[in-house]
């Protein structure tokens, strides 16, 4: 997402550059073989009036009605065009709209403090390699699944990171139970520093803007508050709601419902 200073400025060149683009094409059809005389006649009485005239006239009227490709468009003429195309846009969460950067420390204390609870004394890069590891086996075995809720497919990412560390575990244990509230930070989670400004622009230019993101409705209750952008989208659709984890198209038909239906070609996702 663009920064709060160039948000506007970089939809705008994009924008613009999809117009000019579109220009090129509308400017090469009909009409671009015709005359580019507009001879009216006067100096060929006996052509005035006649097929050759005609054309000459049609192709300076759609030369007039075609999109200017080399000036600069204003701005409401530019989202006049987007809304000819773009109808919404949906948004994920977790690593779009807030950064996992800002909970490392936080969750490199999860890791230690599971670790050190089942007596194991490695150094936290040692903690972080079996984790990833473990997570990308669950990942994969998971992947394949239209739904799932994520407290689950976490507390067996810990599971096996335990296991990997040499130490029996099993998904009962109540402290290996996932908590989106404790993995994420807590206070430490904010939203990206562009996050708020994108959204409002967006909604402000009369496009649905709407979350859809894979994760639990008691984890998105326990995070959603920290990030302050509720009055900057008009829904949210998580996959616990829709019983279906992206990219399961279940989760996109709801969250298309909520949006009134548009053209799924209409709408982006960021």
């Amino acid at each position: 997402a663009p920064g709060p200073t160039s948000s506007s400025d970089s939809m705008v060149a994009h924008l613009q550059m999809h117009m000019r683009r579109g220009a090129r094409s509308m400017s090469m059809g009909a009409g671009s073989d015709e005359p580019q005389c507009e001879d009216d006649g006067s100096q060929n009485g006996d052509r005035a009036g006649g097929p050759d005239d005609a054309r000459s006239r049609e192709a300076a009227q759609d030369r007039e009605r075609s999109p200017r490709v080399n000036q600069e468009w204003t701005l409401d003429e530019l989202v006049w065009s987007a809304m000819q195309r773009h109808r919404a846009v949906f948004f994920d969460l977790g690593g779009t709209l807030f950064s996992y950067r800002a909970i490392n420390a936080h969750f490199d204390g999860e890791l230690e403090r599971m670790a050190r609870g089942r007596g194991v004394d490695r150094p936290l890069d040692d903690l972080r390699q079996v984790y990833r590891g473990a997570m990308m086996r669950v990942m994969l075995e998971w992947a394949g699944r239209p739904y799932y809720v994520h407290r689950d497919l976490f507390t067996e990412a810990h599971v096996q990171f335990l296991r990997g560390l040499g130490v029996d575990a099993s998904a009962s244990d109540p402290d290996l139970r996932f908590s989106e509230d404790k993995i994420l930070g807590g206070p430490d989670i904010a939203p990206r520093e562009d996050a708020a400004a994108t959204l409002a622009t967006l909604r402000e230019r009369g496009l649905h803007v709407q979350i859809v993101s894979n994760i639990d409705q008691d984890q998105l209750d326990a995070v959603w508050p920290r990030l302050a952008l509720d009055a900057h989208v008009h829904a949210i659709t998580t996959s616990e709601e829709a019983r279906s984890c992206k990219p399961d198209p279940g989760i996109f038909r709801i969250a298309l419902e909520k949006a009134g239906d548009p053209d799924p070609r209409s709408v982006v996702f960021v």
